[in-house]
C-alpha cells in the first residue's frame, strides 16, 4: 500500500513539475515519511481512544511536533524498530503523563536538564538527511532552546506540566548520542558528509 501510494504521487509530481534526480529523491523520502507517520498516528490514536486516553495523546502530539521540528533526532533503520519507538512515544508517554507527581523543585531540575540537552545535542541529524548547512544548524538549535524555554515556563506555572515533560523527555531520547550508539547509527552526520566530500 505504501509503495502504491508513494509511486502514484511521485508520478503526478513528475508529470506536473521539472525536478532533477536529487530533488525527486528528497520528495520521495518526504512522501514515504509522511505516509508512515500518518498511518502510525491513525492506529495509535485509535488505541488511545479505546483505552480512554485520546485527549492526552492529542496534546502530547501537538506539543511534540514543534520541538521535533527544530530538534530533529534519531530515525530507526528498521520498520519494526520505528513502530516500537513510536508506540512507546504516542501511547506510552501519554499514559506516563497521567501518573507523574512532581514537586516544583523537581520540575525545575527537569527544565534545566532539557535546556542543557537542547544546547548540547539539538539538532541531531540522520545519515539520510545530514545537516550540512551551519547556519541552519544554528537556527534549529536556537529554535529548540526557545521552544524548550517556553515549555519550561508552562511546566512550572500551568497544569500542562506532565504532558510537556513527557514530550521533552521523548525528544531528548531522540537527540541523545547514546540513542544513536544503542541502535548503531552514525551521529553528527554532517561531519561524515564533509569527510566524504573531502575524500572524493
Amino acid at each position: 500500500m505504501k509503495n502504491l501510494t508513494v509511486n502514484y504521487l511521485m508520478n503526478l509530481i513528475i508529470q506536473d513539475g521539472n525536478y532533477d534526480k536529487t530533488k525527486l529523491q528528497e520528495i520521495k523520502y518526504g512522501l514515504e515519511a509522511i505516509y508512515l507517520n500518518v498511518s502510525k498516528l491513525i492506529i495509535f490514536f485509535i488505541i488511545n481512544f479505546l483505552i480512554g486516553n485520546l485527549l492526552i495523546s492529542l496534546l502530547f502530539f501537538l506539543f511534540y511536533i514543534p520541538i521535533k521540528g527544530t530538534g530533529w533526532g534519531f530515525h530507526a533503520k528498521e520498520s519494526w524498530q520505528c513502530w516500537i519507538i513510536s508506540a512507546i512515544a504516542f501511547i506510552g508517554f501519554p499514559l506516563l503523563s497521567n501518573y507523574l507527581h512532581l514537586t516544583f523543585n523537581t520540575k525545575i531540575i527537569f527544565c534545566i536538564c532539557f535546556l542543557l540537552a537542547m544546547w548540547c545535542w539539538a539538532p541531531a541529524d540522520t545519515p539520510k538527511r545530514p545537516l550540512v548547512n551551519k547556519n541552519k544548524r544554528i537556527a534549529l538549535q536556537i529554535g529548540s532552546l526557545i521552544i524548550t524555554t517556553i515549555y519550561s515556563i508552562l511546566i512550572l506555572y500551568t497544569n500542562l506540566s506532565n504532558i510537556l515533560i513527557s514530550a521533552l523527555l521523548f525528544q531528548c531520547f531522540l537527540i541523545n548520542p547514546f540513542t544513536y550508539m544503542l541502535f548503531n547509527t552514525p551521529y553528527k552526520n554532517y561531519l561524515n558528509y564533509h569527510l566524504r566530500k573531502e575524500l572524493i
